[in-house]
């Protein structure tokens, strides 16, 4: 089904919100009649009990249904048509309310979210959804400034979980709302990773809504079957780089095997492989320095021999670009990124393994929305938040976008499958769950990892070693943590 169209959910729900009201007003159910169960209901129009719900909510609002504890919900009596004199002047509207939802500029997923508000919409007609879209460079601070209730303020943000992670640090994610499974009852259908990335001090602060492990993709074109490759350790990961670096007859290269940027989120997954975080008899994590230094070693020398990009280039994604030219064989990358990657011409899949050394973890990365503690529509935004981490709008997100849906049953779903967007080894993600991990369980605050990713440079540079790097950094800022 294509994306475009009305949602599929959006057609179900149409349906069952007029078939089950004309039902009551042609007496094909009678006064007195109880309807079936909300389960059957639910079975019956093919959507799940919570659209049930806010159907015979509004029903029984409209007087035409009656709600009877332990029972059921029976259809009321008809009324008697009302004599002229009796008739009362029409109310007068009830005021347009407004909710603000901040989001960043570069959102793979706001077509969908579009989608999703004007069902909300739909839903509550006296409702408008507004959309601040905020540049990614301060959107940081633009949610600073919402926290503070002024007129910068809103009543939902869509935080990445590196977004989080600042705010964290700076002790602003206070002034988000807890959210609870009892408020929120899709709480108990997400990852348990991806609670981890929006909870400060035991409190869950926003309701994770996608997420993207850390992966490998590879340029079909070069490598037709990405399972034959059988990458299941770094030796094998090193030796498939360097078989698809291909050099010409002049001493420059033709084709690199492997890229990758300099990026946290890509030189910290090695650092996860390898033993690098260890928990504490606590539960707590901190950093080997020895293990973290061997990775940090394996990982220079793995792609200074291939194709190594600063993070940022005035604004370009040098191995993206090198990948689509057909340059590069793989390419260290995420779910989020791989929807720059499916409007391209190359044809490109997502390597179906994750080849570590102690172990094949990954880092995930995610986007949650949240509630500011001071926003004035918490009951309107609470609805938001609960269409959008439902099954049907999860799903919607699944087949318009490549990140993953928060929704466990929904991301594993093998059904939802759109071949239009996703790569064919699309649901590798779901063996490499297990051992993920978020940025906030490293047990690193924001402060520190600035300050790491900065010595980091004498090691980009080749002015040092790994090793003479996280000595220092172990003495000078992760220091009294024992390596």
């Amino acid at each position: 089904m294509g994306i475009g169209k009305r949602t599929a959910f959006g057609d179900l729900y149409e349906h069952f919100r007029q078939d089950i009201r004309r039902q009551i007003l042609d007496g094909t159910l009678r006064p007195g009649e109880f309807l079936v169960s909300e389960v059957r209901l639910a079975e019956l129009y093919g959507i799940s009990k919570n659209p049930v719900r806010r159907v015979l909510a509004e029903l029984e609002r409209d007087g035409l249904i009656e709600k009877i504890p332990c029972i059921g919900n029976r259809v009321c009596e008809r009324p008697q048509p009302l004599e002229a004199s009796r008739i009362q002047p029409p109310r007068t509207p009830a005021p347009v309310a407004t909710l603000t939802l901040m989001v960043y500029e570069v959102c793979y997923e706001l077509e969908v979210y579009k989608r999703v508000i004007a069902l909300f919409e739909e839903l509550h007609p006296n409702v408008k959804v507004k959309l601040d879209i905020v540049p990614n460079a301060v959107y940081t601070e633009r949610i600073i400034e919402a926290l503070s209730g002024g007129d910068q303020g809103a009543d939902l943000i869509v935080l990445s979980d590196h977004h989080y992670y600042q705010l964290a640090h700076s002790g602003h994610t206070r002034q988000l709302e807890e959210l609870t499974e009892t408020a929120f009852p899709a709480l108990g259908e997400v990852y348990p990773q991806l609670l981890s990335m929006y909870t400060s001090e035991e409190k869950l602060r926003a309701m994770p809504l996608t997420f993207s492990p850390i992966v490998y993709c590879c340029n079909t074109g070069i490598i037709p079957d990405p399972e034959q490759l059988q990458l299941h350790g770094w030796s094998d990961l090193a030796e498939a780089a360097r078989r698809y670096t291909i050099p010409d007859a002049n001493g420059l290269l033709r084709q690199y095997g492997l890229a990758s940027t300099i990026s946290f989120r890509r030189w910290l997954v090695f650092l996860l492989q390898n033993g690098g975080f260890v928990r504490d008899k606590d539960g707590t994590r901190r950093i080997d320095l020895r293990a973290s230094a061997e990775a940090l070693q394996f990982f220079c020398d793995l792609v200074h021999n291939n194709l190594l990009t600063p993070d940022e280039q005035g604004g370009l994604k040098a191995d993206h670009f090198l990948f689509e030219n057909n340059r590069v064989a793989m390419m260290m990358s995420s779910y989020y990124f791989m929807n720059d990657l499916q409007h391209l011409s190359v044809r490109w899949d997502v390597l179906p393994f994750m080849p570590g050394n102690v172990s094949g973890s990954t880092l995930l990365v995610g986007t949650g929305i949240a509630v500011p503690a001071s926003g004035g529509n918490k009951e309107l935004a609470h609805s938001l938040i609960r269409l959008l981490s439902s099954a049907e709008a999860q799903s919607q997100l699944k087949l318009g976008v490549c990140s993953i849906p928060a929704h466990r049953s929904v991301a594993e779903n093998t059904r939802l499958f759109n071949p239009a967007i996703h790569p064919a080894h699309y649901h590798a993600f779901a063996g490499f769950m297990a051992e993920a991990v978020p940025l906030m369980e490293l047990g690193v605050d924001y402060g520190q990892l600035y300050r790491i990713t900065r010595e980091l440079i004498y090691v980009w540079s080749r002015l040092e070693s790994a090793h003479t790097v996280w000595d220092r950094i172990g003495e000078r800022i992760l220091s009294p943590v024992p390596g």
